[in-house]
């Protein structure tokens, strides 16, 4: 009998953590914009191990029932239920007030949050359930299904909130490791500054296509053809079919040159600057905002 009990137990607690897992998953793509399918063959599975379980828990019943021993549930009462409710809202609570107060890094308790969110659930099902002919099989599946999730979820979606909005968590853990206590730290997601900007060539390789297609100039031909004139200072002007008269401009290939180079410059500092500023203002909505009644002020 202890053989099955502890397999059932095991399986619950398989399937609680694969249904956390999912769920957990899920909400992630949810606020990342990405779909939610990948997260749904973990939630099943955890869904499906529950359900075997329960199975097997029902099946240990029904051989303990016909051995004449009654499937008894002791009953929480309401003040220790509110107790737990407690317990699993108020590190929550603590938390979400230092993070109104601007605190950083905020200390929270998830695992009284964990625990107090399991008992809640044991607590309102012993009360809902007392009657069942199976009350423990219904209170091990919610317990599977609602608690570890509620009181896990509630903890990380709260810490995942702080860290997005650049504020770190740290959440004290007993055990000692060297004679200091030992902490888990969350940090806080800061964004990705923007990466230093690459050197441009574009309007370099534009004057330089341009400079492949020119066709060259035999200036005597033009002369003695007549659509060219040499003048006495040395420089040339096209003569029209109507005679009218333009100057020829001689480019100045090493000013050109600079020129474009200036502008390929003055182009990456642009788009840096324009990527900086975005970065700043993400960081500044980040930093300042998420909180219900405070707001920093803008710096």
């Amino acid at each position: 009998m202890w053989g099955v009990g502890i397999v059932y137990l095991l399986v619950y607690i398989l399937g609680s953590a694969l249904v956390t897992m999912g769920l957990s998953r899920g909400i992630q793509a949810v606020f990342e914009g990405s779909p939610v399918g990948a997260a749904v063959p973990t939630l099943l599975y955890g869904v499906g191990a529950i359900g075997l379980a329960g199975l097997l828990h029902v099946l240990a019943i029904r051989r303990q029932l016909k051995e004449g021993k009654p499937s008894v549930m002791p009953q929480m009462k309401r003040h220790l239920i509110w107790g737990c409710a407690a317990m699993w809202a108020g590190p929550l609570l603590a938390g979400w007030v230092q993070f109104e107060l601007f605190r950083d890094p905020i200390v929270m308790f998830s695992q009284s949050t964990l625990v107090g969110g399991i008992l809640m659930t044991f607590g309102v099902c012993s009360q809902l359930m007392v009657r069942w002919r199976m009350p423990w099989v219904g209170t091990m599946v919610t317990v599977a299904l609602v608690g570890l999730p509620l009181g896990w979820l509630s903890s990380d979606l709260l810490i995942a909130h702080f860290n997005h909005h650049l504020t770190t968590v740290v959440v004290p853990l007993r055990k000692e490791v060297g004679g200091e206590p030992r902490s888990s730290v969350y940090e806080r997601d800061f964004p990705d500054m923007p990466l230093l900007p690459r050197e441009s060539f574009d309007s370099q390789l534009e004057l330089l296509a341009a400079l492949s297609e020119a066709k060259a100039v035999n200036f005597d031909e033009e002369v003695a053809a007549g659509r060219m004139r040499k003048l006495d200072d040395g420089s040339y002007v096209r003569v029209a079919s109507d005679g009218e008269e333009s100057a020829v401009e001689v480019a100045d290939m090493k000013k050109l040159m600079e020129d474009v180079r200036e502008t390929d410059a003055r182009r990456v500092a642009e788009a840096h600057a324009a990527e900086m500023a975005a970065w700043e203002e993400d960081y500044r909505r980040r930093k300042q905002g998420g909180r219900l009644f405070t707001r920093a002020a803008a710096d």
